[in-house]
């Protein structure tokens, strides 16, 4: 945060944090469960990672004393920083309180500096602790075990590169606009890709729940394919997975093509268990999995054995591979309300076996899977470029503090 000689902006002056402070740095309250439900709100360590300004309105209350609410009572402009916190990233975080009609407290995990706004603005504080490089040396200088902590001698030796007062005023007001043109673009950008991730299910509708469609012979697929399960080789047999046979995982099983696997297993422990090597083209779907796994379904693009967790569904010659994996594909949320309900829910083979498909000619599901095949890939283009998009507007405050804290803007 210096110029190109490593001197700071004509002006700036570099200040203890402490020494901005009107009366030292505090630790917040401790209260029990018990004690929350109603009366002063109280900001603690999730509130500071909703925004730079604390939003009052949106956090807890608690009962306090008279005594302790005049000793970690928090007032517009206070500055709020997170001293101990579950991961790393968020240690010494900091933001600001807003002007207020209503009277705070603040969290034991929370320290309060009360600047002394003759010298500071404590907008520009927060936006100074959020500069990559301050925040690498806060992490830097932190402890971890159990949780990761600073105190409130850390705290109090950072450096702050303090501008004039005017510069300051300055600063704010332009990295306030510029601020908030990004959050508007990133609010957009996410609402495209979010509106990008609904369209390969509403292709997938527009085919198989089309008038002509409803129209098609159902067949179980029982009655049209192989379906079978594998097994997971011993894994405290460490030979059993130094192989060069593709081992696919749940996890690996996302609507996917499957084009490698995270585990190569090796020959013996497919002769060991009789693991069967499944052709490309066969169709597995994830049986087990709490989160957005169970019902999810991938296709084979290289021969590979699998757990005994997915259903190995193999066509028949007059079923297409790729037919049956975007019909399967459809029927995502149905897949995920059927089978055992209950502490671990899942499918099972019997289950699998008793799904109906839609089964039309040979030519009709070539016709299907061309056109799905040209749709999806626009749509994979189409949130790749989304996604790029937002990931470039997510980099931009982080230059934006740059250049203020760089005197550039």
């Amino acid at each position: 945060m210096t110029d190109k000689n490593g001197e700071l902006p004509r002006g700036w002056k570099s200040v203890k944090l402490v020494d901005l402070s009107i009366n030292g740095i505090i630790n917040g309250i401790f209260k029990h469960r018990h004690e929350f439900g109603s009366s002063i709100p109280i900001v603690n360590v999730y509130d500071l990672y909703q925004g730079m300004a604390v939003d009052l309105s949106k956090v807890e209350r608690v009962e306090v004393s008279e005594q302790d609410f005049q000793r970690y009572q928090i007032i517009s402009g206070d500055l709020l920083f997170c001293r101990s916190s579950l991961k790393k990233e968020g240690i010494g975080w900091c933001c600001y309180v807003p002007e207020t009609s209503e009277a705070a407290v603040f969290d034991c995990h929370i320290m309060r500096v009360r600047p002394n706004i003759e010298e500071v603005i404590p907008e520009f504080v927060a936006y100074y602790w959020s500069h990559p490089d301050v925040r690498v040396k806060i992490i830097e200088n932190s402890r971890t075990s159990t949780m990761t902590t600073m105190n409130q001698q850390d705290l109090a030796n950072v450096d702050v590169l303090l501008p004039p007062l005017p510069e300051q005023k300055r600063i704010v007001a332009i990295l306030n606009e510029q601020m908030s043109a990004v959050e508007k673009a990133r609010t957009a950008a996410e609402a495209q890709l979010q509106a990008a991730k609904t369209l390969p299910a509403a292709y997938l509708r527009e085919v198989f729940d089309s008038p002509e469609a409803q129209k098609w012979e159902r067949k179980t697929l029982g009655e049209i394919c192989n379906i079978s399960t594998g097994t997971t080789p011993a894994t405290d047999k460490l030979h059993y997975y130094q192989g060069n046979v593709p081992f696919a995982k749940t996890s690996e099983i996302t609507n996917n093509k499957i084009d490698r696997t995270e585990i190569y297993i090796s020959q013996q422990a497919v002769n060991d268990y009789s693991l069967k090597i499944y052709p490309v083209g066969t169709v597995l779907m994830a049986m087990y999995g709490q989160g957005k796994t169970r019902g999810q379904v991938g296709i084979l693009n290289i021969p590979a054995t699998t757990t005994q967790n997915a259903a190995a569904i193999v066509p028949s010659s007059n079923l297409l591979s790729e037919y049956l994996w975007y019909w399967l594909r459809g029927q995502y949320e149905y897949l995920r309300s059927i089978g055992y309900l209950g502490d671990i829910s899942h499918l099972s083979l019997k289950y699998v076996k008793q799904i109906e498909i839609p089964f039309t000619t040979i030519m009709e599901q070539k016709n299907i899977v061309k056109e799905l095949d040209q749709k999806m890939s626009s749509v994979e283009n189409l949130q790749r470029s989304l996604q790029d998009q937002l990931d470039t507007i997510k980099q931009l405050p982080a230059a934006l503090l740059r250049q203020a804290f760089n005197g550039e803007l």
